[in-house]
């Protein structure tokens, strides 16, 4: 439960709509806790992925899936980041 030092989404902030009612985007937001994006291409998939929420049942089920098979496979999501993170 520590501070992430990556992306807290900050400069997606925004004064309107329901992200902003549900700290969706900025420092301890919902974006800062799962945010394990380390290029600009990740971050903007995730702040898409909030902005625009999934609403067909089969599009849904899909990404939990992915979700689901990922969640086993920590090596493999710590060796993504650590290699992203050297990207420039």
């Amino acid at each position: 439960n520590k501070p992430s030092f990556l992306n807290n989404g900050n400069e997606y902030k925004s004064d309107d709509g329901f992200l902003n009612d549900l700290d969706i985007f900025g420092q301890g937001s919902i974006f800062h806790r799962i945010n394990r994006t380390a290029t600009k291409i990740g971050i903007e998939k995730l702040v898409s992925s909030f902005q625009n929420p999934l609403l067909a049942k089969d599009q849904i089920i899909h990404n939990q899936q992915v979700i689901n098979e990922l969640s086993t496979k920590t090596q493999f999501k710590q060796d993504l980041l650590a290699n992203n993170l050297l990207i420039d």
